[in-house]
């Protein structure tokens, strides 16, 4: 079994009927991976808003064992997905996430704050 978090919001994958809060059903291009919880949140309500809608969303937290680097290798792969946003506020394993950033960067676009 694999865990996200602790201190994380969790996952909202509209397709599959799976968020953290009252959003939208309906699947959209952008995947967003993100460590701040408050970022996660803030992200999808602003996309309700104004029309963004979302792939998948997952707020990972504190990573004590899911982290960034493997969430965007996941969306790198994800066919619904077009476009992968990411905001980080450390890296383990600088070598490993940058490899799969840019494998992700090659088939996608990638927005990335830090």
């Amino acid at each position: 079994m694999r865990i996200i978090g602790p201190n994380r919001l969790g996952i909202y994958h509209s397709e599959h009927g799976l968020a953290f809060r009252q959003l939208p059903r309906d699947s959209g291009p952008v995947g967003f991976v993100s460590q701040g919880g408050g970022h996660a949140i803030n992200f999808a309500l602003i996309g309700k808003v104004t029309g963004l809608r979302f792939s998948t969303v997952i707020g990972f937290g504190n990573r004590c064992d899911v982290d960034a680097a493997e969430v965007l290798d996941y969306l790198a792969d994800d066919p619904k997905t077009k476009v992968v946003a990411v905001y980080v506020e450390g890296i383990r394993d600088g070598h490993r996430f940058f490899n799969l950033l840019k494998r992700a960067a090659a088939r996608k676009p990638v927005v990335m704050e830090g």
